[in-house]
């Protein structure tokens, strides 16, 4: 499958996990799908653009993150279970280095002095 095809096998993907935003009062499904999609769709992953590409709210996304619409810990255990039987077992081990870049200022959320794997050291990222 190539790059074409993403979306909707991503799709499908996450519809085995949509049980996980799903509480008694509220289903943020819809809105934690935008999101995911959103982080690949957007040349910039921050809410506004994100929004930008799909037809949710920022403020919808921002509420889902941070409030306890999502099980995020059933989330993190079901997809450990999955990544562990795909990789080889309990004592698989898979790495991920996030894709930080350098910021000047603090007026960003979430900038502090910490480490930047693309500058190679501590620093405003």
């Amino acid at each position: 499958m190539g790059l074409a095809g993403l979306p909707e096998a991503l799709g499908a993907h996450l519809d085995r996990f949509s049980g996980f935003s799903l509480t008694l009062t509220r289903d943020v499904s819809l809105t934690f799908r935008a999101c995911v999609h959103g982080l690949f769709q957007s040349e910039h992953g921050n809410m506004l653009r994100m929004s930008e590409v799909n037809a949710v709210d920022h403020q919808a996304m921002q509420h889902m993150l941070t409030s306890e619409c999502v099980d995020w810990a059933g989330l993190h255990d079901a997809v450990a279970a999955e990544a562990n039987a795909l990789l080889g077992g309990d004592d698989a081990v898979f790495i991920l280095d996030e894709s930080g870049f350098a910021k000047k200022g603090e007026a960003s959320a979430g900038v502090a002095r910490q480490w930047n794997g693309q500058l190679g050291k501590v620093d405003n990222s």
